[in-house]
């Protein structure tokens, strides 16, 4: 798959509709959904541990939802250019998220160092959207911030959402 505008909608892991899912893998998915990309678990109790959709570039109307997967490890979005909206939080195994081209993320959520304490997040190209308030985004103390500093999320200086605080060296 390619193209498409459906959407993709992976809730509530923890019913037990795919109680050993491991993995999610969208190779060649380029164009992605005009709706949301969504992958929670409101119950924290589903076994998925990555998600993979490297060529995925995405658009002003998508929503990348990703949150309460407890043994999520990795979230490979390197493709990704734009979002409308970009959540990705209580997930306390994540320790990738590699999305390194996304320009404009829209409203942005991704969980501070306490909620996602391993993270490690390439965002090295957010340069336009702005901070969601709610706990436990960063930024929630003060959304009228211009950039951020943030341990675990690599960003772009001058005028990211995040600094380059949390890039490796």
């Amino acid at each position: 798959m390619t193209d498409s505008s459906q959407e993709v909608d992976f809730p509530f892991f923890g019913f037990g509709e795919l109680p050993n899912l491991a993995e999610v893998r969208f190779a060649n998915w380029v164009t992605g959904p005009d709706g949301v990309f969504k992958f929670t678990d409101d119950f924290s109790e589903g076994s998925l541990t990555s998600i993979y959709a490297p060529r995925l570039e995405g658009n002003s109307n998508l929503n990348v939802q990703i949150r309460g997967n407890p043994n999520l490890a990795e979230v490979d979005l390197s493709a990704l250019k734009a979002a409308g909206s970009v959540s990705i939080l209580n997930n306390p195994a994540l320790q990738t998220l590699s999305a390194p081209n996304l320009v404009d993320g829209g409203s942005v959520c991704i969980g501070d160092d306490i909620n996602q304490p391993s993270l490690d997040a390439d965002l090295s190209s957010l340069v336009t959207g702005s901070f969601a308030v709610f706990s436990p985004c960063y930024g929630r103390t003060d959304p009228f911030t211009n950039q951020l500093n943030a341990t675990t999320v690599c960003g772009v200086e001058p005028n990211g959402l995040f600094t380059t605080e949390g890039c490796q060296n």
